[in-house]
Formats: structure tokens, sequence, C-alpha cells
């Protein structure tokens, strides 16, 4: 079962388009180079390794928009909650995100290097994932079964939504497959869902032609 937060003919097109393309493109812009909601979560943060890393989260009304755009939450229930979330609320929440993406990073960076995440990052992990889990509710229909909410315009809802984007990252999909873009200065994290495992470039577009260009000109140099 697909649960990436993304139909099937998206995913299938990734490798041959920008992901950016298959996305609603009202509201804040973002990169949806990940290959999975999660991902494209913790790159949010862009030109994370720069002197100057540029917040593309830096509202609430922003993070509603992303789970919006990365098909976490659909247009109603992003109105509901905009509408229904104080300043305060929305203030808090977002910090809380905040810090829940960069716990994140924090692990996922480790394990797309081949290496173990600290077990104190482990256990808070472990934490906010159980924190949101705690108002998870399955609606049982004959034709199918789904996930809701047990309070639907709740202002947390977001931070659930992002926390089980991240369960099914973490189920579904090997370790080994997370990857950092191999450019030196670029943060960016990605699924690696190619046949043989080998993909390099956070995009071909950016990165991947990038490095193209700069080994044109060593050899012609």
């Amino acid at each position: 079962m697909n649960t990436t937060g993304y139909n099937d003919d998206v995913l299938a097109s990734c490798d041959r388009l920008l992901v950016t393309t298959a996305v609603a493109q009202t509201g804040p812009s973002f990169e949806w180079n990940g290959r999975h909601p999660a991902l494209d979560f913790v790159n949010t943060l862009d030109e994370r390794l720069s002197a100057t890393p540029v917040e593309r989260l830096n509202s609430y009304a922003a993070l509603t928009s992303f789970a919006r755009q990365a098909r976490l939450i659909d247009p109603n229930i992003a109105s509901g909650l905009l509408s229904g979330t104080t300043q305060v609320e929305g203030k808090r929440v977002l910090g809380e995100t905040l810090a829940f993406r960069e716990l994140l990073y924090r692990v996922l960076r480790k394990y797309a290097s081949h290496g173990a995440p600290d077990a104190s990052e482990i256990a808070a992990l472990n934490k906010r994932l159980a924190r949101a889990r705690l108002h998870r509710r399955f609606s049982l229909c004959p034709e199918r079964i789904s996930v809701t909410w047990d309070e639907p315009l709740a202002p947390d809802r977001l931070l659930w939504e992002l926390a089980a984007a991240v369960d099914d990252l973490l189920l579904q999909h090997k370790p080994g497959r997370f990857r950092k873009c191999a450019a030196s200065d670029c943060g960016t994290l990605f699924l690696d869902v190619s046949k043989t495992g080998r993909r390099r470039w956070c995009s071909m577009v950016n990165c991947g032609n990038r490095n193209k260009v700069q080994r044109f000109r060593a050899r012609i140099s």
C-alpha cells in the first residue's frame, strides 16, 4: 500500500520530472526532491549547509501550506486549521515542528552517512512519534480502512500528520536507501528508490547538472 502522501503516478514519474510539477503551487514554494513527505519536510530548511540557510517554514500558515502541498491534508482541513488556530497556538506548534524537523534531520543524516543515531536522539524521536499516535484513529468502512484523528482540526494536527509520515518512512523503507545529496555544499536528504540504489543527486536539474558542468570544464582546462 502506498502511504507516502503522493499518488502512484507521481511516484512513478519522479525520476523523470521535477516533483514540483506534480504538486499544487498555491502558497509558499517548497522543493520536492526527497521522494517522501518526511524527507521533503526535513528539506524545508533550504541551503542548510550555507552560512545563510533559508527557513521555508516561517509561520503556521507556511506549515499548513506545506502539509497541503505534500497532500498530508486536504484544502478543507487546511482552511479549517488556519481559521481556527490562534496566533499563540500557531507559534507553539511551529516551534515544536521545527524542533522535530531538526531532530529528524540529525537521525536521518546519520543513517545517510552509514552511521547510527545516538540513543538520546532515538529516545527523543520515539517520544515525539508516540505522542502523535495517541491521537490516531482508524475509520473502518466496507470499501477501505483509513486513518483519521481524534481532533481533526486541532492545531497540532500538522505535527501528527508529519509524525505519521515519519512512521511510514521508517517502517516502509530501509535506512540504507536514505541519502544525502553528493554535492558537498548541499544538505538535501532523499529516498533512493532507483533500481540500482545509486542515485547521487537531489536533482539532476540542480546539483547533478552543476557537477556535470564542473567535470566538463575540468576536462577542457
